[in-house]
């Protein structure tokens, strides 16, 4: 129930935040990212905060879009069956944003480096970045990709192996890392 909760607040909070017919409280709209906050700290596991944070979005955005089937019966022609899921389409694509905010803030929780750890960089690139977060020997890495190619990145990991922190595959540093277009990963080292 309290996940049904904060969906529920987040999907109100965009929709009263933004200018609508009804109520428009601008502040209200700061607590879509909390409550996606609070539903990937609170899940328990990434698929399942992605999960509860694309509802969220979804909600939220279908909410914010309704007046989007006005103009495509009027004068897109399309009967109203078929403008009227207009809205809840736009919503299920924009809520995958709120889905990955989500499943970002359920990795974070379990990290204690990605929470309180000190900041180095590793690899710095114009489009590439690999950064190391360290807390009581923890050490987690995270690396970005923001080109539209593969990129191998080789650097020292200090270590050979780690668990990312998303998907929880294992990644073997050996060789070079190669992160895919418009990628994030969170690599968490073994000791």
């Amino acid at each position: 129930m309290n996940m049904l909760w904060w969906i529920f607040c987040g999907a109100a909070g965009l929709w009263i935040g933004m200018p609508n017919p009804v109520a428009s409280f601008p502040a209200a709209a700061l607590l879509y990212p909390a409550s996606l906050f609070l539903l990937g700290t609170g899940s328990t596991s990434w698929k399942h905060a992605f999960r509860l944070g694309w509802l969220c979005g979804l909600a939220g955005a279908s909410a914010c879009l309704y007046w989007l089937a006005i103009p495509v019966h009027d004068f897109g022609g399309l009967p109203w069956a078929l403008a009227a899921p207009c809205p809840l389409l736009m919503g299920a694509y924009i809520g995958l944003y709120g889905g990955l905010f989500a499943a970002l803030a359920h990795a974070r929780t379990a990290s204690k480096a990605l929470c309180w750890g000190s900041y180095r960089n590793v690899l710095v690139q114009p489009k590439q970045l690999i950064f190391e977060r360290r807390v009581d020997g923890e050490r987690v890495l995270v690396a970005i990709n923001a080109d539209s190619s593969p990129f191998d990145a080789h650097f020292d990991a200090g270590c050979g192996r780690a668990v990312d922190l998303i998907t929880g595959d294992d990644h073997d540093f050996g060789g070079g890392s190669r992160l895919e277009p418009f990628s994030c990963y969170f690599w968490k080292c073994e000791r």
